[in-house]
């Protein structure tokens, strides 16, 4: 049960109206008619409407999720208007809503964590909608330890995220939203442990590449049944897909017309990749995972466009305006739009904390810190300083540009955590990507496409002497889990570090969800890439990775179908485990 805010916009303009009422009964001359708002004293409606104005600002997606990019907060005169919206709308019964799309909360710190949730107005009318929510320490919502007020319109698709503070450290915590009578899922998160806390292990769910139509999100399911296992999900981009339904048909057979792309087009407009979000949050699967541990998020490009590249390159023409393989300014709209229509959509509906960077311009990469056991370090390979992808090889093209680039070393030699996990969207082992002057699509838009950032970054992990690092990788569809050598295809080059490809939770698979076609093309990969130690093309599923002070162990979790909804099609299994020992820098043994 959700007890009410410590004070009370409604109650107190409906004191202040009371009284307001009471006077006018006991004037001698009689009062015109005017709005009830209006009969309260100055200073009153001042703090009321300040009040107001402070729930809407502590909705996050009224705000700009850049500190250096305030224009890209929805305008204070907007931000005024629907704080007296709701001044005035508290004379009336509050707007009925649904909860259709779930809750989740996301990037867990020490003391503090982001929630979120969307409501559906059960009218056509645009309305300000306020809503309560509360922390507690039970899954009965009885012991309350945080409660407050947010508001939300349609000027943000009608979603929330709040930033609650001062919790404890590796504490679990639930919590509720409430709008009138409607009544949102309780979910459940967890914070960070405290910096210095030594920890037996750490464990992380690992997802990328969802894509609606292509199949059912059973692997989120999975993810949910055994959600306590994980301090966190690490989602490493592809979340969801903007084609139309023919732009990207599955493969290995057709599902029902509701799981076609809504709309059926290629998004291009705010709106549009806002629908899109929220028919991916209606999946029974989704909501289960989401509401039951905290995500942990970054992009990649099909939350924009097919191999999207960065509006502020700095190879070539640095005034260019960055682009997409699924981008035609016919159809699409300027490429510059359509990019900050899709940023807008994933900060609103994505529950991520607003950035503080003041230099690099639309950043999402950050670093988190789970006790001693793990730097985590959240890449942007996609939209921050990527040159555009080359058509012959060029190795001055730069993948994160130079802010993000002086970021990741400094935090891997500086790290003296006993595992650095890097989380990264685009392939870093090597695989085909070139035949003559011509770059395979599937290999130009990964780290070998940009073959300078890479070798740097080589350079300084074996030059500072940077061990025990994991990077786990999204975006290629399939799993692959390599052992990462110092020079190239050298089978004799140390090894470096040691990559885990997830697999994809639904979109097809390089060999089109074929086994028997999965079976050619690893051997093809792995003649370029002779660190790979196990590659499956074929299914679905998630890593789960288990840090200890002992080792490091990704399993792969494998759904028996993405294409049906019978209870044997959600089963899942464990179908391999690779273990790198701490200090080996290399997968030792898979299981």
């Amino acid at each position: 049960m959700i007890p009410p805010p410590m004070f009370s916009v409604r109650g107190a303009l409906l004191l202040f109206t009371a009284l307001a009422a009471a006077a006018a009964h006991f004037a001698v001359a009689p009062r015109p008619p005017t709005d009830a708002a209006n009969l309260i004293p100055r200073p009153a409606a001042d703090r009321i409407l300040q009040t107001a104005l402070g729930h809407v600002q502590s909705n996050l997606a009224f705000s700009s999720p850049y500190a250096n990019v305030p224009d890209f907060a929805i305008s204070a005169a907007t931000v005024l208007e629907r704080a007296r919206d709701l001044v005035r709308d508290l004379q009336a019964p509050p707007p009925s809503v649904q909860f259709l799309h779930g809750v989740a909360s996301g990037d867990p710190l020490e003391d503090r964590v982001i929630l979120w949730t969307k409501v559906t107005p059960n009218t056509a009318d645009n309305v300000t909608v306020s809503l309560n929510y509360v922390v507690a320490s039970d899954g009965n919502l009885t012991s309350v330890v945080k409660n407050g007020t947010a508001a939300t319109s349609s000027d943000v698709g009608y979603t929330v995220k709040v930033d609650v503070p001062d919790l404890n450290p590796a504490t679990r915590y639930w919590y509720q939203f409430r709008a009138g009578d409607a009544v949102s899922p309780t979910g459940t998160t967890l914070t960070l442990p405290a910096r210095n806390a030594t920890l037996d292990r750490v464990q992380f769910a690992v997802t990328s590449c969802s894509n609606f139509q292509h199949g059912y999100f059973h692997a989120y399911g999975a993810i949910a049944n055994r959600s306590t296992d994980f301090q966190a999900l690490l989602g490493v981009g592809d979340g969801i897909y903007e084609y139309s339904s023919a732009g990207y048909p599955p493969a290995g057979g057709e599902l029902p017309p509701d799981r076609d792309p809504v709309p059926d087009k290629n998004l291009d407009t705010l709106d549009e990749y806002r629908t899109r979000y929220s028919q991916y949050q209606t999946d029974v699967s989704q909501q289960a995972m989401m509401r039951s541990l905290p995500i942990i998020a970054i992009w990649d490009d099909h939350e924009f466009a097919d191999n999207a590249w960065s509006i502020n390159a700095t190879n070539g023409n640095v005034s260019a305006p960055g682009g997409a393989n699924n981008q035609n300014d016919r159809r699409d709209g300027p490429w510059g739009e359509r990019r900050l229509a899709a940023m807008r959509a994933f900060h609103e509906n994505i529950p991520i904390r607003p950035s503080n960077a003041t230099g690099a311009q639309y950043r999402i990469y950050r670093s988190f810190r789970i006790g001693t056991m793990v730097d985590l370090l959240m890449l942007d390979t996609r939209m921050e300083g990527r040159d555009e992808q080359g058509s012959g090889r060029d190795a001055n093209r730069e993948l994160m540009g130079p802010e993000q680039e002086a970021w990741l070393h400094a935090g891997l030699i500086n790290s003296n955590a006993t595992w650095r996990v890097i989380g990264n969207q685009v392939m870093f082992a090597n695989q085909p990507n070139q035949l003559l002057w011509y770059e395979p699509p599937i290999a130009n838009d990964a780290w070998v496409g940009y073959p300078a950032p890479r070798q740097r970054l080589l350079d300084v992990m074996v030059q500072n002497k940077v061990n025990n690092t994991i990077m786990v990788t999204g975006d290629f569809h399939a799993s692959v889990a390599s052992n990462i050598p110092y020079r190239g295809n050298d089978r004799a080059s140390p090894i470096v570090f040691t990559e885990f490809v997830t697999p994809s939770v639904t979109a097809r698979t390089p060999a089109s969800d074929s086994q028997r076609q999965s079976e050619y093309f690893s051997e093809i990969l792995k003649r370029s890439n002779p660190g790979a130690q196990w590659i499956d093309m074929y299914r679905h599923g998630y890593v789960a990775l288990k840090l200890t002070a002992n080792e490091a162990r990704a399993e792969y979790w494998y759904v028996q179908s993405v294409k049906g909804l019978a209870p044997s099609d959600m089963q899942t299994y464990l179908n391999k485990t690779l273990v790198v020992p701490s200090g080996a820098n290399r997968i030792t043994a898979v299981e």
